[in-house]
C-alpha cells in the first residue's frame, strides 16, 4: 500500500464520519423549512369573524352557515371550553356541520348530521366556514 491510497482511505473516512452528516443535517433543515413555507403560502380561509357573537342557541335554532372540517381531527366538545369542555367526539377532515351560533371570538356552537349540539373552535386552521345562500 503507497502513501497515496492511505490519504484516500483517510479522506474517505473524514468524508464519511464529518462532512455527510452535515449534508444531512442541513438536508432535513430545508425540509422543514420548505413545509413551513408552504403553510405559510396556503391561501386564506373564510374568517368566521363577521358572524355576530350570541350566548345561546336552541337545537332547533336553524343555521346560519355551515362549517367544514379541514383539519385531520377536530375536537367536538360539549362546552366552549379545552379545560372543562368534555370531548363528545373527534369529527374528521371533510365533516360539515351546521352552524348555531357564535358563542365567543374562539369557539362555535354547531349541530352534527346526527343532530348532536356541541362546540368547535372557529379557527381557520380546523374549520372552513361556508356561507349560507339566501334565496
Amino acid at each position: 500500500m503507497g502513501n497515496g491510497e492511505k490519504a484516500t482511505l483517510s479522506t474517505t473516512s473524514f468524508l464519511l464520519r464529518r462532512v455527510v452528516p452535515w449534508f444531512v443535517l442541513l438536508g432535513f433543515v430545508y425540509y422543514i423549512f420548505s413545509l413551513g413555507r408552504m403553510y405559510v403560502n396556503q391561501q386564506p380561509r373564510e374568517e368566521t369573524s363577521h358572524l355576530v357573537t350570541t350566548e345561546t342557541a336552541a337545537p332547533t335554532q336553524k343555521a346560519i352557515a355551515k362549517a367544514k372540517v379541514v383539519s385531520p381531527t377536530l375536537n367536538f366538545r360539549d362546552k366552549p371550553s379545552i379545560a372543562s369542555g368534555q370531548i363528545i367526539e373527534r369529527l374528521e377532515e371533510g365533516a360539515v356541520l351546521d352552524v348555531l351560533a357564535k358563542p365567543s371570538k374562539e369557539w362555535l356552537r354547531v349541530r352534527t348530521a346526527q343532530g348532536t349540539v356541541g362546540y368547535i373552535s372557529s379557527s381557520n386552521i380546523y374549520v372552513e366556514l361556508i356561507s349560507l345562500k339566501k334565496k
